[in-house]
Formats: C-alpha cells, structure tokens, sequence
C-alpha cells in the first residue's frame, strides 16, 4: 500500500514540474493603470496648495523657480479640447528656458500609473508661429510618498528623478479634427509644435524613447535608479527650449505662448502601433541637410543623432567635412553650451553641432572615436535576460522532473 501512494505522490511531482516548465514560457500580462483617468486637470493652479503649502500659490511657484525666475508667466486659460474648467498657460517672454513644474501629487490614485503606455496632453499653441514645447514626467522615492501623511499643505518632493523624450524620438500629435501625425524631436528632448495648431501630444512611457535631462543628470543624484517609476508618479510639467532668436518683452509677437490642459496616462497601445505604421519623416529630412563628404572618416548615426569624429579633430576640419548647401550654417557648441570660435579648437566628446537650414536646425552629438576595448563576456554571449531567466526556471523544472522520474524507475525495480 505504501508503496503504491509513494508510485503515485511520484507521479504527481512528475506531472506538476511538466506543468511548470510549460507555464514559464507563458507570458505574464503587465498590470493595468489607473489609466485613462485624468491625471491632472490644472484646474485648481489658482486655488489650491503649492508645494511650500501657500494657497493659491501654484502660479507663483510656477514662475519663481529656477534660474529664470520672474521672466516667464504662468495662469488660468480657457479649455482645450474637451476638457472643462481651466488651462494652464504658459508665455515665454524672455530667451531664457521656461521649465513649468506642475503642482505635485499627493493621493494614491494619482501616484500609481502602474501599466501606463504613454501620457497624453492637450495643447492649443497661441503663439504667432510655430514653436517648441516638451513634457517632462517626474517619479519620486517612496519614503517621500511615506511622508505626505505628517506633510500636512506641503508637499515633500525629494527624491525627484525627471524623464523626457529623448533626441530623434517620436511623439504623436492629433488636432482637433483627429488626424494623427508623428512629430520627432530633432533638436532636443521637445518637439516643434505648429502654428495654430490645438489637439493633442502624446509621449510615449517606453524606456527605449526616454532620458533624464542633461541638467539634471549633472546634478549627479546618488538616489537615481534608471527606471521610470510608474507606480509613483509625481507629476507632469512643461518646457520651453532657450530661444537665441530674440524675444523682447514689450513685444508679445516675440513669444511663446501655449494652454496645456487634461494631462492623461494610458495603457492602451495605439500610439505604439501608430508609430511603429507611420515612423515620422524626420529621418529623411535630416539626411537632407546633413550630409558628410565621402572620404571626410566621419560616421553619421541619423537614428541616435550623434557624430563620430576621430581623435584631434578640429572645429575646421570638422566643418569642412560636410556636404552642405550655401542655405545650411553649422554652430558647434562646447559642453557648456558656448559657441565654440576657434577654428582650430580640438573636438571634444559631447559637444554640439547644430545643422540650421531657415527655420529647421538639428542638432547632433559629437563622439570622439577611442580605441575599441574587447566587450564583456556577456555581450560577446549574446545573453538575453529575459530568455537566460526562462531557460534556468525551465532547467530546474527539468532536473527536478529527471530526479522524480530516476527515482521513480528506482522503485520499480526494487519492487520487481
């Protein structure tokens, strides 16, 4: 009798590790957002608690912080779209970048966007010509989540860690009459947004299509992780590029002007797919305008938005090394952000070169050429995660199905 339970307690363990090794290779559906809820309505900027817990003070906040403080103008604007209530608009009115940070949230259902695929936001540009927008989304630590209940009016914001679209990156723009196109951002983490032009914006959430703002990434945080954390999502917050065209205060033709409303994250996967069927046309424009000259040794990557250079190269050979039309002007800039003059300056890792044709400009990177250090034994293995993960889970259910069954025969023929 006991022999025959311990044959069929065998047989069990033998059919749950088959089981197993099958259910590993199942994939594991991704859990769903508080999605399509909107995240942030702006409605309230004029009457509810800033971060320093000052009521009614958003607007303020908004236009005191950072180095350009008290150039800009942030305030109530009329609906865009469908939305109801107010928009937050935003003027530009001096060269300076405008960051407009959003107000921080504080309740769990805002936090955890967990599963979202892309934060969606209306826009309506009311300034006189095209101009340049960018989103920035911000998670933070969960101590500080942990301390919003002892916070009272103010909201704790360390442990911030910001994400932007990344250079040569997608974004899709729908108008009003829904017609979708991908916009992608040639010049920088934003994109150049049409004149007139009221619909929407939407980032895609994917780390392949994200980075963190230079600025911040120099402030050198010892808490950043790398990774977008969806399930504490602190808010979603505007910028405007530095502008060297000139605005003048007096004059409000000179600004940039945008209403930002209804900020939304979503997990369905249509801006996804939209891209992955329309791609953008920005690839081919680039190439249009920059153009190295055969035999110049530079390497052009159109996908990254970088060129390599080699060691020594200066600002002349460097200018000298491109196929370009009398219309097209090249400024390469330090990693200060300065024009670099000499034409016999060295080029150096991380400089600019901006590529201007009227109106257009793109902007590359330059890479100084090292000499090629042998790659790690796991690049050189091709391991894949996510594939080196399912063959160790289906190996164990195999030894352990391989023992049960040794065993198994072991018994058999003691018993015969």
């Amino acid at each position: 009798m006991k022999k025959t339970q311990g044959k069929r307690l065998l047989a069990i363990m033998l059919f749950v590790a088959m089981i197993g090794a099958m259910l590993s290779f199942l994939p594991i559906p991704a859990a769903k957002a508080a999605a399509d809820v909107v995240y942030d309505t702006f409605d309230d900027y004029d009457s509810d608690y800033d971060r320093q817990g000052r009521k009614g003070g958003i607007y303020a906040q908004i236009e005191t912080w950072g180095s350009s403080a008290g150039t800009h103008v942030a305030e109530a604007g009329d609906p865009v779209g469908t939305a109801e209530g107010k928009s937050l608009r935003l003027k530009q009115t001096s060269n300076a970048m405008f960051i407009a940070w959003g107000k921080g949230m504080k309740a769990a259902s805002a936090l955890n966007q967990e599963g979202a695929r892309y934060v969606k936001v209306s826009v309506r540009n009311l300034s006189p010509e095209a101009r340049d927008l960018g989103i920035i989304v911000t998670d933070i630590l969960q101590p500080t989540v942990d301390s919003f209940v002892s916070a009272g009016n103010t909201t704790p914001d360390e442990g911030q860690e910001h994400w932007q679209i990344g250079w040569n990156q997608p974004i899709v723009l729908e108008n009003s009459d829904g017609i979708k196109s991908v916009v992608k951002s040639v010049n920088g983490s934003y994109i150049t947004v049409p004149q007139g032009f009221e619909g929407t914006l939407s980032m895609p959430l994917d780390a392949e299509y994200l980075v963190n703002p230079d600025w911040w990434l120099q402030e050198d945080h010892d808490y950043k992780n790398g990774v977008l954390d969806l399930e504490r999502v602190f808010m979603v917050s505007f910028f405007m590029p530095a502008r060297t065209d000139g605005i003048t205060f007096e004059d409000p033709e000179t600004w940039s002007v945008f209403e930002v409303d209804n900020a939304i994250f979503c997990s369905d996967d249509s801006v996804e797919k939209f891209i992955e069927e329309n791609g953008g046309s920005a690839d081919e424009a680039v190439k249009s305008v920059v153009k190295a000259k055969e035999g110049s040794g530079f390497e052009v990557d159109y996908g990254q938005l970088t060129i390599t250079i080699a060691e020594g190269t200066t600002k002349n050979v460097f200018t000298e090394g491109f196929d370009l039309s009398e219309s097209v002007n090249i400024t390469v800039k330090d990693t200060y952000g300065f024009v670099v003059s000499e034409s016999n300056s060295v080029l150096e890792s991380d400089m600019i070169a901006e590529f201007t044709k009227g109106i257009d400009k793109y902007t590359f990177r330059i890479v100084v050429a090292k000499e090629v250090e042998k790659g790690d034994d796991a690049k050189r293995n091709g391991c894949n995660s996510e594939i080196g993960t399912s063959a160790i889970i289906v190996g164990g259910y195999a030894v352990f199905a391989a023992g049960a069954l040794l065993l198994l025969r072991r018994r058999t023929n003691r018993e015969e």
